[in-house]
């Protein structure tokens, strides 16, 4: 009887949490996979911290086959090492401006150099903003798919 008495006790303070809210809705999804199917990629300015603007522009597939030879040519010992580099090239490839600084005309070293010298808190907080950036970016396309 006891161990029913908990049981029951259990089933009633667990609760199933309520339907999340999405994080981006449709009509601010489709004019993103419009800009994608028209013009090949997409572009967003950020404000980070309510100071830095930047600006992140979608990877191409011969972005992400890039980063993903170039990863698998290294040996990690950590998948977060593996995670933290892929984070990283991402980055030195979908960051288009940097407080106003153009980086696109930067040859791929150049633009790794210029990031790589930023403080380790601002460039997390700039993967922080790009994963945001490629999540809208991502449910943008499901979105546009499931309305093509």
């Amino acid at each position: 009887m006891k161990k029913e008495a908990a049981v029951k006790e259990v089933n009633q303070t667990v609760e199933k949490p309520d339907a999340k809210k999405p994080e981006f809705t449709p009509e601010e999804l489709l004019p993103i996979f419009d800009t994608i199917l028209f013009e090949g990629q997409f572009k967003e300015k950020v404000v980070i911290k309510g100071k830095l603007n930047v600006e992140f522009v979608s990877l191409s597939a011969k972005d992400v086959s890039e980063i993903s030879e170039e990863l698998d040519a290294k040996s990690f010992n950590l998948v977060s090492t593996l995670h933290e580099q892929r984070a990283l090239q991402t980055l030195y490839r979908g960051l288009a401006s940097y407080n106003n600084r153009d980086l696109t005309g930067l040859a791929s070293d150049k633009r790794q150099e210029f990031l790589n010298k930023l403080p380790a808190a601002v460039v997390s907080a700039l993967s922080e903003a790009q994963h945001k950036f490629n999540r809208k970016v991502d449910a943008a396309c499901r979105e546009g798919e499931a309305n093509f």
